[in-house]
């Protein structure tokens, strides 16, 4: 084994060191403390009722990793970080450190799932009822909401269309982003109450409500809204089955006009036989977090889309990738 390969086999095995005690810190809260005042250990140790040696090897980790500094005898949040780790700031990652913290656990399951098969140990409509679960998802869709609706618009020129379906829409931050930008655009999201609930209040904030509705439902069982000329699934068909996802295209399909578009945004692998990097970890994920998710490759969606009634127009390799039809 030569040293770079050593290197790089101890990098992808070694990540969980890092990840762990800063997403622990984060559940414990400890970075909103100091968010608000710089504090000593002592005045952390009291606030979170924690044990004494164990919470300094946590601050020593912290400190190592450049997240805390000291300033004199307190502890404060690094100014490069600190947008990231504060709670209360517009940048804040902490619903997507939650979020991680969910599917930490989730992975720890891989070993039995491998063995065992993924029904016998992932139950999906008891992670979608955790109230805690939920609202750490979608804060953590919500945090890349902006680089998302970026990534779209360089991918497909909203000046094409009128009316927009974004099915499993979340929290509303595609939307906005995009109708900010595009102000003659209305749109509908359809999704289930948890997300909505986030949308509203970011759609209220943002004065949106007028251009942008919300309607409740489900992506596969429920009856989807008409009049719209393009069909926006991003990130949603991933956590499906080819089956389910069969259907949600020809429901796209059928709820477009002849020459109405769909988006399909979502982690697509070019290749059918060999995954990006990321699209086979991100197939991991599906498999201990879903059902039946899983990554698509571009040539099964092609043929699952004009199956449904659309002729592909083009695939954009963005951070993630689209794949832009247009009905039949």
């Amino acid at each position: 084994m030569s040293a770079k390969a050593k290197r790089e086999l101890l990098e992808m095995t070694g990540g969980f060191w890092r990840a762990i005690p800063v997403i622990t810190a984060q559940r414990l809260g400890l970075f909103a403390r100091i968010a608000k005042a710089p504090k000593t250990p002592a005045q952390l140790r009291r606030a979170l009722a924690a044990e004494e040696r164990a919470l300094r090897r946590l601050l020593d980790a912290l400190l190592g990793l450049g997240l805390i500094v000291w300033e004199d005898d307190h502890l404060a949040l690094a100014p490069k970080f600190a947008p990231y780790l504060d709670p209360a700031s517009p940048e804040a990652l902490t619903g997507m450190l939650d979020h991680q913290w969910h599917l930490i656990h989730s992975w720890m399951r891989l070993e039995r799932i491998v063995l065992d098969g993924a029904e016998r140990v992932v139950d999906f409509e008891a992670m979608r009822a955790d109230p805690e679960r939920e609202r750490a998802f979608n804060h953590a869709m919500r945090t890349r909401g902006r680089e998302s609706a970026q990534e779209l618009m360089r991918a497909f020129d909203f000046r094409k269309v009128r009316r927009v379906l974004d099915v499993g829409g979340g929290s509303g931050a595609i939307a906005a982003e995009v109708c900010r930008r595009h102000r003659r655009l209305e749109w509908t999201i359809l999704d289930r109450p948890g997300a909505l609930s986030l949308a509203r209040r970011k759609l209220a904030a943002d004065g949106l409500t007028d251009r942008i509705r919300c309607v409740r439902g489900d992506a596969v069982k429920d009856v989807w809204p008409e009049g719209h000329d393009a069909v926006l699934l991003s990130n949603l068909i991933h956590a499906y089955g080819e089956g389910d996802t069969d259907r949600i295209l020809r429901r796209a399909a059928a709820a477009l006009p002849r020459g109405g578009r769909l988006l399909l945004r979502d982690f697509i692998s070019p290749r059918e036989d060999v995954p990006t990097p990321f699209a086979g970890i991100f197939g991991i994920n599906m498999l201990v977090n879903t059902e039946r998710g899983r990554v698509y490759s571009l040539p099964e969606l092609k043929r699952m889309v004009q199956a449904a009634g659309f002729r592909f127009e083009r695939f954009v390799d963005d951070q993630s990738q689209t794949l832009i039809a247009r009905r039949r």
